[in-house]
């Protein structure tokens, strides 16, 4: 994937999650395009190991195209969480549909926390 005259490796963390096994597939936006149905019923869980055996790269490119159904448009929900055994955030993005949001946590040695959040709006349409 090539970034700012750097290339990053690529990896389809959905074939690693073997998504085609666990969801069902529906139809995609375009005709011949992968898609599947994602719901809470859905358990995507794999160990970080098995998916980086040698931890998250220092960088790297996150990409996704989604279509809310439902529910899920008013709801609050991690698109992507990493996280300890005992549940401790590692990163996460989080999609909230009733404040319009995307939250991208992270850890860091910089809070008292030990995790850093930002938050993108979309403004209101003029």
């Amino acid at each position: 994937i090539p970034i700012n005259s750097r290339d990053e490796k690529g990896f389809d963390i959905l074939l690693h999650l073997n998504l085609a096994k666990k969801a069902k597939k529906t139809q995609g936006s375009f005709y011949g395009s992968k898609a599947y149905q994602v719901t809470s019923r859905v358990d995507l869980s794999e160990s970080t190991r098995m998916l980086f055996p040698g931890g998250l790269p220092p960088s790297y490119v996150f990409v996704a195209t989604l279509k809310y159904k439902g529910s899920v448009v008013m709801e609050e929900w991690d698109l992507w969480r990493i996280q300890t055994k005992d549940e401790k955030p590692q990163m996460a993005v989080t999609l909230n549909g009733l404040d319009r949001t995307v939250m991208f946590t992270t850890t860091t040695n910089s809070t008292p926390s030990g995790t850093q959040t930002v938050v993108f709006t979309k403004p209101p349409a003029k």
